[in-house]
């Protein structure tokens, strides 16, 4: 996870950060959105001198590698994509490029939003983690190459550089070529992650040979360097994504995948495109929010939870109190039922124009007791009206 923040442009901003009424964001987040990395990344881009800005990750090293992008004259932009890259070498578990992500963008005053999640392979099935006998076979969509999408972040990564970075595109991948090759300490929370992974990563020959040398994980202090991935970087910045969605790197990817029973393909590498799409957007307590769209279920979900909570009269609770927790446990019981409807935009089962409809959200708050839960069971997702 990671954050990216610059400082506003001089004048006046209209969108606030998402938080809640009642609590008082940090005043960082006041003076500009943040950059969030694995789950999506936000980037608030300004005309600010070298230097300027903050930066927050799950590791160390790769939030030093977006600082030293902003001190040389980067952008939010430059130093959230350098923050990424680092992270795919120095955590992997928050970020690689083997997966995928979201960016909600904000330059001259306009919100973007970039969509470079991982899409099926081309030759994926609705019945492909099912057994023959028609039941969902344990851990086929959760381990190994199935489970595995056709990776966005190479491609994602690099148009959101091109639309909006400032500094040469090798100048933004070299601090994660130089952790990869030079080497980086490994950290306590890394050490326990893959520590807490081994008898996963200890299942393919591939992951136990980088992460669990010598049969365990690194040591805490230790330094690991990874030189493979390091190449694999270098050709990244030289090349942009084709080094990694064509040639010999692709070739390398499909085999490994197709070695486990995998359905990848280099066409599948080659064909993958990131797409911009219109944020969704929302006004609650008295705020206009900007949020990633669909497939990104999250702004759907933020946009249901606040118009809920408005209309139940959360902001004049006490702050810190049961009643609030009650409220928000039951809006959420409510808002994650329907995420079970969201999906792809082109195929989802509803959208914003239903769960963030008025009507919608007067009834989820109508259905709630603020004196007792109500069983998750008895809840049931948005259904489109029967025709009369």
């Amino acid at each position: 996870m990671g954050r990216i923040i610059a400082p506003p442009p001089p004048c006046r901003q209209r969108t606030r950060p998402a938080t809640l009424p009642g609590v008082r964001p940090p005043r960082l987040l006041r003076l500009a959105a943040a950059a969030v990395l694995a789950v999506g990344l936000l980037v608030h881009g300004a005309a600010a001198g070298p230097g300027r800005g903050a930066v927050a990750s799950a590791a160390p090293a790769a939030t030093e590698a977006g600082l030293a992008v902003l001190r040389a004259g980067g952008n939010a932009a430059d130093a959230a994509v350098a923050t990424a890259l680092a992270l795919a070498v120095v955590h992997p578990a928050a970020g690689n490029l083997g997966g995928g992500g979201f960016a909600v963008t904000r330059f001259g005053g306009q919100v973007r939003t970039l969509d470079f999640r991982e899409t099926a392979p081309a030759a994926a099935t609705a019945g492909m983690f099912l057994g023959n006998d028609g039941r969902p076979v344990a851990e086929k969509s959760l381990v190994g190459p199935l489970a595995s999408g056709v990776p966005g972040s190479p491609a994602g990564l690099f148009e959101l550089h091109r639309r909006f970075g400032r500094l040469p595109w090798p100048q933004v991948v070299a601090p994660a070529v130089r952790l990869a090759s030079e080497g980086f300490m490994v950290t306590p929370r890394l050490q326990r992650s893959i520590s807490e992974e081994r008898a996963l990563l200890a299942r393919f020959p591939e992951t136990a040979a980088v992460w669990l040398p010598e049969g365990r994980a690194p040591a805490a202090g230790s330094v690991m360097k990874l030189p493979r991935l390091a190449a694999v970087l270098a050709a990244y910045a030289e090349r942009g994504p084709e080094a990694l969605t064509t040639g010999s790197a692709a070739a390398a990817i499909v085999a490994a995948s197709r070695r486990y029973g995998g359905i990848l393909t280099t066409g599948d590498l080659a064909s993958y495109r990131p797409l911009w799409r219109e944020p969704v957007v929302f006004t609650a307590f008295g705020w206009e929010v900007a949020s990633m769209p669909l497939p990104s279920s999250g702004g759907i979900i933020l946009g249901e939870t606040l118009g809920i909570l408005e209309r139940l009269g959360w902001a004049k609770l006490p702050p810190g109190s049961v009643e609030r927790i009650h409220l928000i446990a039951e809006t959420w019981r409510r808002a994650f039922a329907d995420r079970f409807l969201l999906g792809d935009p082109a195929t989802t089962l509803a959208g914003p124009a239903q769960l963030l409809d008025p009507g919608w959200l007067a009834k989820r708050a109508s259905e709630i007791d603020g004196s007792r839960s109500t069983p998750s069971v008895r809840i049931q997702p948005w259904a489109r009206p029967t025709p009369t």
